[in-house]
């Protein structure tokens, strides 16, 4: 039976764990981050400007299945406990689970991440908030405005041509013209 991601978080009970608590899964497969790290910069950022957003998902021998790279930070911040989702699985499906988890970060609809940066660069928000870098953001919005350059193109193309019309009469005008009149009672 394969579980979705939400199928599989369903299960989850939402409990308060110290951090202390946490063991880190030695299989991992994301780096570990130091704080000269982007990565770890943007997260950090993240937490501190929204809090903590989504839980860490753990097991219930307190195995972190997901959330490594933010519990790192959280013990940098000096948290001592967080909202945790924990599920029940064994070893081997506790893994999976971190494959999965890792695996599900998704692909990024480009068009619709180069339109929101344009709209938050027109608010004037701060692009650092977002995760993305400054030279991601520019290249993501040099695409976005390419893109969106092409796609006005394409539209000025498909429009259609008015029709001209030539000074001629036509035979409707013609047979108008010698439409009689008609006399008032």
């Amino acid at each position: 039976m394969t579980l979705t991601l939400d199928e599989l978080l369903t299960q989850a009970v939402t409990v308060t764990v110290p951090i202390k608590k946490l063991k880190m899964a030695a299989y991992n497969p994301r780096k570990k981050l130091k704080p000269s790290d982007p990565e770890y910069q943007n997260i950090l950022k993240s937490v501190t400007t929204y809090g903590i957003v989504e839980d860490v998902v753990i097991n219930s021998d307190l195995t972190i299945i997901n959330g490594h790279q933010r519990v790192q930070i959280y013990k940098d911040l000096g948290l001592e406990s967080i909202p945790c989702k924990q599920l029940d699985l064994d070893k081997n499906m506790e893994r999976a689970a971190n494959l999965m988890f890792n695996k599900a970060q998704g692909v990024f609809d480009y068009d619709k991440v180069g339109e929101t940066l344009a709209e938050l660069m027109e608010n004037e928000i701060d692009f650092s908030l977002t995760g993305f870098s400054d030279e991601e953001c520019k290249a993501l919005l040099a695409d976005y405005d390419s893109n969106t350059d092409a796609l006005a193109d394409d539209e000025e193309e498909e429009e259609e041509e008015p029709i001209e019309i030539e000074d001629e009469e036509t035979p409707l005008t013609d047979e108008l013209d010698e439409a009689p009149e008609v006399e008032e009672p």
